[in-house]
C-alpha cells in the first residue's frame, strides 16, 4: 500500500494492507441515502513469535467493520480481515 493512500484514509498500523482476495480495493455504495466508501483491508503479523522465534499456528480469520472519518463528504468503512493466531 502506498504511504499517500495510508495517510489519506487515516491508517497508522503498518501491518494493514489491501486484501488480495477482494475483487477491488474499495467499493462505493449508497447506504441510507449517504455516500459510503468501504475499504477492503487485511491485517496480519509476522508468523514467528518475537520472543521465542517459534512459528505461530494460524487459527482462522475474523472479518470486522470499523467506521472511519469522513473524506470529501463521504463516510468511510474499513472491512478488515484479521488473521487469528494461537
Amino acid at each position: 500500500m502506498d504511504n499517500d493512500i495510508r495517510i489519506l484514509i487515516g491508517l497508522t498500523d503498518l501491518n494493514i494492507d489491501f486484501d488480495a482476495k477482494a475483487e477491488q480495493h474499495f467499493n462505493e455504495t449508497n447506504l441510507n441515502g449517504t455516500a459510503t466508501i468501504t475499504w477492503n483491508l487485511l491485517l496480519t503479523y509476522a508468523t514467528n513469535c518475537e520472543k521465542f522465534g517459534t512459528p505461530m499456528v494460524h487459527n482462522g480469520i475474523k472479518m470486522v467493520t470499523h467506521k472511519g472519518p469522513r473524506i470529501a463528504f463521504k463516510f468511510q468503512n474499513y472491512r478488515i480481515r484479521k488473521q487469528k493466531f494461537l
